[in-house]
């Protein structure tokens, strides 16, 4: 089991925004981060989500809040309050060739309940080719 940080938001512009994010790899590094997974919304492309591989829990807690990360997001053109979440999971990236994703966030009213559902699906699942990339595991 891994620790992820998760973050999604909007922002004016993704040229800009991409160089400000690029130029940030060394903070991100320096908190015990490694870039994962960096998506844009196919209806609007100025829509980013970010997987981060946390190394170190507490520092990604400290980035995740920090003064920094709220200036350089607001110099990045951010719109709105960011969703940043520290997650706890299995996660297994795409191969090299793939360029689309799903991402599913729903409220649940349990693990097993949920589990079981998605087991069932499993078979769907391979038939419109989706790819669980990242998925609680069991405590």
């Amino acid at each position: 089991m891994a620790d992820f940080l998760t973050i999604a938001h909007e922002c004016k512009d993704f040229a800009v925004w991409r160089h400000i994010f690029d130029s940030d790899a060394p903070n991100r590094a320096a908190a015990g981060l490694t870039d994962l997974v960096l998506a844009r919304g196919q209806d609007n492309p100025n829509l980013i989500g970010l997987i981060l591989g946390v190394a170190d829990r507490a520092k990604a807690v400290t980035f995740g809040s920090s003064d920094r990360l709220r200036d350089t997001m607001a110099n990045a053109g951010i719109i709105g309050e960011p969703a940043i979440t520290l997650r706890e999971g299995d996660f297994t990236p795409a191969s090299a060739g793939a360029n689309k994703f799903l991402t599913v966030n729903c409220e649940i009213s349990g693990i097993d309940r949920f589990r079981a559902g998605y087991a069932m699906d499993k078979a769907d699942r391979a038939d419109a080719t989706l790819t669980s990339l990242g998925l609680p595991t069991p405590a």
